[in-house]
């Protein structure tokens, strides 16, 4: 890879950052406009109810307002998603240039973690059965939750498969299901094959 990919892979890299930092700055902003408006709503109609003037006081109850620390957080969750963005795009490209017996490498999960076992080369994602297929595409959370992660899903609602509407079986697997997430994983990988 030249210096010249290189700056501008980096240089398109800068601008998701700026376009995901403005876009978070506006989503807070309108959250705290949606929240102010709210209770300066719920404030009037109370006053209102109560026969008092709708003046207001300088002693506002701010309970419901986005505070410093929130803010914070709110932009420290987005910087670390976006950091996990830049790995995975800097990750993505390294795999877009493998050859055969080129070394590959993973890439993280929304939760910045690596699978566990993962194929060395091109080759050996080539020869991946159906199983570790199937594996690595719901390690990246790139198919729907089978039975079980389902079952999961629902205690943590408190909700039973009838009362969500889904249903309690996985649909088996078929070799036309098992191209397609193979196709699916690799592009999500970034690698330069299909089956």
């Amino acid at each position: 890879m030249s210096t010249a990919e290189i700056a501008e892979i980096k240089a398109q890299i800068k601008k998701m950052q700026n376009v995901i930092a403005m876009t978070g700055r506006q989503i807070v902003e309108l959250q705290l406009d949606s929240t102010r408006r709210r209770n300066e709503d719920v404030d009037r109609r109370t006053k209102e109810l109560r026969g008092e003037p709708a003046v207001a006081s300088s002693a506002e109850n701010t309970g419901d307002y986005a505070t410093n620390s929130d803010i914070v957080e709110l932009v420290q969750e987005l910087q670390d998603q976006l950091d996990i963005l830049d790995e995975r795009s800097i990750r993505r490209t390294i795999n877009s240039r493998a050859g055969k017996s080129t070394p590959i490498v993973s890439l993280p999960s929304i939760a910045n973690e690596y699978p566990d076992a993962f194929p060395h080369t091109l080759l050996d994602f080539a020869e991946i059965g159906t199983s570790e297929i199937e594996r690595l595409a719901r390690f990246y959370e790139l198919l729907p939750p089978d039975a079980v992660e389902m079952e999961e899903l629902l205690q943590k609602v408190s909700m039973t498969a009838a009362e969500a509407g889904v249903s309690q079986t996985s649909p088996e697997v078929t070799e036309s299901d098992g191209v397609e997430h193979f196709n699916k994983l690799a592009r999500f990988l970034g690698l330069p094959l299909t089956r």
